[in-house]
């Protein structure tokens, strides 16, 4: 399965980890590390972490500083929402104007 989650963050636009708190954080870090080790040096400015604010883990924390990577938090549905949207905007206007190369 992870295999498959890899080959599809390869070809996205933009990729979103969401953490929402479930009251646990049991293997938040499991896939996305395997997803992460396999992308980040190429595809790392098209990768956001978005957590809600009450969620901790040590890989959410290390992501910034391990893989250079956007880490953000939330604490409603809508801050969510507006959190992914401009991710979303940002990568389809460098991509379009700027200095992000687009995806073959």
């Amino acid at each position: 399965a992870v295999t498959q989650s890899i080959e599809y963050a390869r070809r996205s636009n933009a990729t979103v980890f969401v953490v929402p708190f479930l009251g646990h954080n049991f293997g938040v870090g499991e896939e996305a590390g395997s997803i992460l080790e396999a992308i980040a040096e190429t595809h790392g400015e098209r990768i956001v972490f978005i957590h809600e604010a009450a969620v901790t883990s040590e890989m959410i924390r290390s992501a910034r500083t391990r893989w250079d990577l956007r880490v953000e938090t939330y604490e409603t549905e809508a801050e969510l929402v507006t959190r992914i949207r401009l991710f979303v905007a940002t990568i389809m206007n460098r991509e379009q104007f700027g200095d992000l190369k687009a995806l073959d």
